[in-house]
């Protein structure tokens, strides 16, 4: 297994840190680890990093995606297919705050974007049905749009173990 984890910066564009491929007890730990540990923090460049994921990756491999998809270049889905047209196996880890999800504000809120310096205050209660609706279109689009190019979808919350998300995706996989 490798783990690369995508940014604004690091070695190679889009990507903030890569471990190699390697199959050792201590590597699925190191992995776990780094998954644990990584902070969202500032732009991603989803698409570079799946391109240098691919090139790592070399012949058909597994690929598990983690991300929100909210990118600015809207260029990460077309980036996902990419990978499914070079005969990789694609999982999509939809990531998202259960706040995200459930919109469960209720008082004046500043919202601060974690990407960049955006900010701005709403009032929740008279925006919460078109957030709502338009999250849902959302999702239910790019889960449409990558299905038709066969690649899985499977959305979790952020504050899910991620140890626990891949062994329960890996096993039910591997029935499959």
């Amino acid at each position: 297994m490798a783990l690369c984890i995508a940014g604004d910066g690091g070695t190679t564009a889009g990507v903030r840190d890569f471990l190699p491929f390697a199959s050792s007890p201590t590597h699925v730990q190191a992995l776990l680890h780094m998954l644990e540990t990584a902070t969202g923090r500032g732009p991603t460049v989803l698409p570079a990093a799946l391109d240098f994921a691919a090139e790592k990756a070399g012949r058909r491999s597994l690929i598990v995606v983690l991300s929100d998809l909210f990118d600015a270049t809207e260029a990460s889905v077309p980036a996902l297919k990419m990978l499914r047209s070079r005969r990789h196996d694609v999982l999509l880890l939809q990531t998202h705050d259960r706040e995200e999800l459930d919109f469960p504000f209720d008082d004046p809120t500043r919202f601060l974007s974690l990407e960049d310096d955006r900010q701005i205050e709403a009032q929740p209660r008279q925006i919460r049905e078109s957030y709502l609706s338009e999250m849902r279109r959302f999702l239910e689009g790019t889960r449409r749009e990558l299905a038709r190019a066969d690649v899985e979808v499977q959305q979790i919350a952020t504050d899910a173990a991620p140890d626990r998300v891949l062994l329960t995706l890996l096993k039910r996989r591997e029935a499959a």
